[in-house]
């Protein structure tokens, strides 16, 4: 929600990963067979770019591109994600995680605290 604000310099975008991920898994599912789609391998990083033109399906899950929120879930979510959305925990005023190797996961304010953790804890 912190991002989303549009108060910030994130500007209205939730820019996260995961639904790009998504994005990309869903155009490389659509270019297979469906007899080879259980040995695909979710969630691996993309091999070269999302392509700037999207599917209209799929054009509000980039959310580089597209401010707020995606236009339905990315995944099937718990309850607890449930709930965390409906009432986020915004005191923090963080807008970035980053996943460590160890499983851990560091949030920063600002993009220069978000590239220090990455530097940190190995990333990218």
């Amino acid at each position: 929600m912190n991002r989303m604000s549009g108060r910030n310099e994130t500007a209205g975008f939730l820019g996260s990963d995961p639904t790009v991920f998504f994005v990309n898994d869903t155009l490389q599912l659509a270019k297979q067979p469906l007899e080879k789609w259980p040995a695909y391998v979710f969630w691996a990083p993309p091999k070269g770019d999302v392509p700037a033109r999207l599917p209209a399906a799929l054009a509000g899950y980039n959310t580089y591109t597209a401010k707020g929120l995606p236009p339905g879930p990315i995944c099937t979510p718990t309850v607890d994600s449930i709930d965390g959305a409906l009432a986020p925990d915004t005191r923090g005023d963080y807008l970035y995680f980053f996943a460590t190797k160890d499983g851990r996961t560091v949030f920063a304010k600002t993009y220069a605290q978000h590239l220090k953790n990455i530097e940190k804890y190995g990333g990218g």
